[in-house]
């Protein structure tokens, strides 16, 4: 009889647990979600104001300002270019957690930076470094925390989620950038809220995010190669699918 009970109260504390742990990657998925929303609001918050900060600091040489924006917009792609291959095998290695900070702890510091101390250099990094960094933070590392949760359908739905966060992001970040330049003519002021709402951001990660991986693989570093992306829109990749898609434009790896 005292066993029959013991074993039904060990029963009923594992269930209990493993309720406790369902609430719980639940609610990181959640925030990842709002993450993800943040981030591209905060992230589009300045497209506005950049490129009228950038004209009065070159004394209204339309030209040149052009010529900058559009060379930082490469940065940002090569940036990505070198560092995106390696975020998701990383983030295996050392948890989702301090990847998803990145971008946020770039917004606190690079946008409260030029609220501060504006200058062409500080904009050229705030540009850049916290774009790219955003990117890798967002869309990178949110895939690979519904990718722990979630598979199959469940991960397409998902990401079909993640995808309506980003687009509200997108929404509201110009919106309300946009109006608090039109309203006060104060170009620091969204480089100040970004920064703010990052530092909200990075509240929310620590206190609400639980780490999704169970178990974190070693990682090696002779296996970063920038250029593995090539592989995947080859011809000799293509072949090894088991479906017969070489004859289609867009090969199904991009496919999700």
């Amino acid at each position: 009889m005292v066993n029959t009970q013991s074993k039904e109260l060990a029963t009923t504390e594992e269930d209990a647990e493993k309720q406790l742990a369902r609430k719980k990657l639940k609610r990181s998925m959640q925030v990842t979600m709002y993450h993800m929303a943040i981030n591209v609001g905060i992230n589009t918050l300045c497209v506005t104001t950049r490129p009228n900060v950038l004209l009065e600091m070159l004394k209204g040489d339309a030209q040149r300002t052009g010529q900058m924006l559009s060379t930082w917009a490469g940065g940002i792609g090569a940036v990505e270019y070198l560092l995106n291959p390696t975020v998701g095998r990383l983030s295996d290695a050392y948890g989702r957690k301090p990847f998803l900070l990145l971008g946020p702890l770039a917004n606190l510091l690079l946008k409260g930076n030029m609220a501060l101390n504006p200058s062409i250099n500080n904009l050229m990094l705030e540009r850049i470094v916290s774009g790219a960094l955003t990117t890798m933070s967002g869309s990178t590392t949110c895939m690979a925390v519904l990718s722990d949760l979630v598979s199959g359908k469940g991960l397409a739905m998902e990401g079909a989620g993640l995808g309506s966060y980003a687009g509200l992001g997108c929404i509201l970040g110009p919106f309300v950038g946009g109006q608090l330049l039109a309203r006060t003519g104060n170009w620091r002021l969204p480089f100040a809220l970004g920064s703010f709402l990052a530092g909200l951001q990075i509240l929310m990660i620590l206190t609400c995010f639980e780490e999704t991986i169970c178990k974190k693989m070693a990682f090696d570093w002779s296996t970063v190669n920038p250029f593995s992306f090539v592989r995947f829109v080859s011809r000799p990749a293509c072949r090894r699918m088991p479906s017969p898609t070489c004859n289609t434009s867009i090969p199904q790896y991009w496919v999700y």
